[in-house]
């Protein structure tokens, strides 16, 4: 099970919307990796932008440890 944009569940014959409310989930935004697989140059450069647009629209905490 995953939670995907409405936009692809309507495009896609193959999936089905669950009635379950998603208020409380919030505007967060993954990504995620194969293991032990490398990422292409391309790959590095989309994810160093994506965050780089999230810092600019909410900083990260600190790290503590």
């Amino acid at each position: 099970m995953a939670t995907l944009p409405e936009l692809i569940v309507a495009s896609d014959p193959r999936l089905t919307a669950l009635p379950i409310p998603l208020d409380l989930v919030g505007a967060r935004v993954g990504i995620t990796f194969a293991a032990g697989r490398r990422l292409s140059p391309a790959s590095e450069a989309m994810i160093q932008s994506l965050v780089a647009v999230a810092d600019s629209v909410q900083p990260r905490p600190a790290r503590s440890g």
